[in-house]
């Protein structure tokens, strides 16, 4: 089952919090990762 198929000439989405995962106060910074989503 392959669940991925990348392109490489697709351009990536900017890491807008710079790997820092760290927020300065409660609710100021939230991250998700959709690693698969099922779609029948």
């Amino acid at each position: 089952m392959k669940t991925t198929v990348s392109d490489r000439l697709a351009p990536c989405p900017l890491d807008k919090v710079n790997r820092q995962f760290q927020a300065p106060r409660p609710n100021a910074l939230w991250v998700s990762d959709f690693t698969y989503v099922a779609t029948w």
